[in-house]
């Protein structure tokens, strides 16, 4: 079973409890001596580690006991920056608090691409945005990037409702909407016709993204009232 790391809890002496998300479920499992420094296994004491893991068979104890486990992989690339080491604490804290812990699942695969672009080179913040945007859909919200919401034109495009689904145009803007630049409208259009990031990478620069996540954030928070410590280290 392949699994991300999502988190660890101290369980009993060097053992310790790995909470992670596979495609099709969420699982917290022991693993005995995780916390040696002998222990081959302590490569799970880091969050949004990538492995294969193989479970005991047999119940008894209170949570499932890794076996053995492969193919492990690192969430850091071979160079980091202090901003990569960021980012992955966002996706991490973000994972853990924006569903229930039995849906955390769902996000398997957007997080697995999400690590796999930051070992890639693709700018933190641009991946802390498109993340925290896709995810957002787990949450039931749909944005149209491509027309306005109310009356399906597409041109004169001036702001972006989170409330409402996506663009404003001119007609139908309201002054209780959050200021959008025309850049930004510009970088959610793109985002949403699905061009490579490396691509929309090299036509925007790492302040907007961070802009765009600060009110996507906001909206957050408000909504659902999920706040996100770890933004405060992005910024």
């Amino acid at each position: 079973m392949q699994i991300i790391v999502l988190g660890i809890t101290p369980y009993k002496e060097k053992d310790g409890i790995v909470h992670a998300i596979s495609y099709k479920e969420t699982i917290d499992f022991l693993v005995k001596g995780l916390f040696s420094s002998k222990n081959k296994y302590n490569c799970l004491n880091l969050n949004l580690a990538r492995a294969n893991v193989e479970m005991l068979d047999g119940k008894s104890y209170r949570y499932p006991v890794l076996k053995d486990l492969t193919d492990i992989k690192s969430p850091l690339p071979s160079k980091y920056s202090y901003e990569t080491t960021a980012t992955l604490l966002f996706l991490s804290e973000l994972c853990n608090k924006i569903l229930p812990v039995e849906e955390q699942y769902l996000l398997y695969d957007i997080l697995d691409k999400a690590i796999e672009e930051i070992k890639s080179g693709v700018d933190c913040y641009l991946v802390t945005f498109t993340f925290l945007f896709s995810a957002l859909r787990y949450q039931g919200y749909e944005f149209n990037t491509h027309e306005c919401v109310f009356c399906h034109s597409k041109k004169n495009i001036v702001s972006f409702s989170f409330e409402d689904g996506g663009f404003v145009c001119r007609d139908c803007i309201a002054e209780t909407y959050y200021p959008f630049t025309g850049e930004e409208l510009r970088a959610l259009y793109d985002i949403g016709t699905g061009i490579d990031l490396l691509e929309i990478q090299n036509k925007y620069t790492s302040p907007l993204w961070l802009g765009l996540t600060n009110k996507t954030l906001t909206f957050l928070q408000d909504a659902i009232g999920v706040h996100i410590n770890s933004f405060n280290l992005l910024k």
